[in-house]
């Protein structure tokens, strides 16, 4: 099974997101546990960053073995982060702008690459 290249830079940008969420949970843990305040919001934060990292180590896995699921569930979380910087890019009034385009860029290359007939071939020759 070779893997085009954009699609082993997607499920490794995937990975290494995930493993960064995740490594972010066990240094604010160690952080948490000298600093015992504003718990609630703590939970609530660490919770949403296991929920990413975890989402993004299984999209980028299952990336890489070329499964058509995780295709399809980037496909979808990109269509929302390109709705999302649109968003931001007409509500921030200029803040953050930078991120909001990269973002967009990102995930509009992402949906263009993931719909290439050739790619989209890779992944139903399972």
């Amino acid at each position: 099974m070779r893997r085009p290249l954009g699609v082993k830079v997607l499920g490794g940008l995937l990975i290494v997101g995930g493993a960064l969420s995740l490594l972010g949970i066990v240094l604010g843990t160690a952080q948490h546990n000298q600093q015992a305040s504003a718990a609630q919001t703590s939970t609530l934060l660490w919770t949403v960053a296991l929920g990413v990292g975890l989402i993004n180590l299984v999209l980028g896995i299952g990336l890489l073995n070329l499964q058509p699921w995780a295709r399809a569930i980037v496909l979808v979380l990109a269509m929302l982060s390109l709705l999302s910087g649109t968003l931001n890019l007409a509500f921030s009034g200029g803040k953050g702008i930078l991120v909001a385009l990269a973002t967009m860029f990102g995930s509009g290359w992402a949906i263009w690459y993931l719909l290439q007939p050739e790619i989209r071939t890779q992944f139903s020759k399972l």
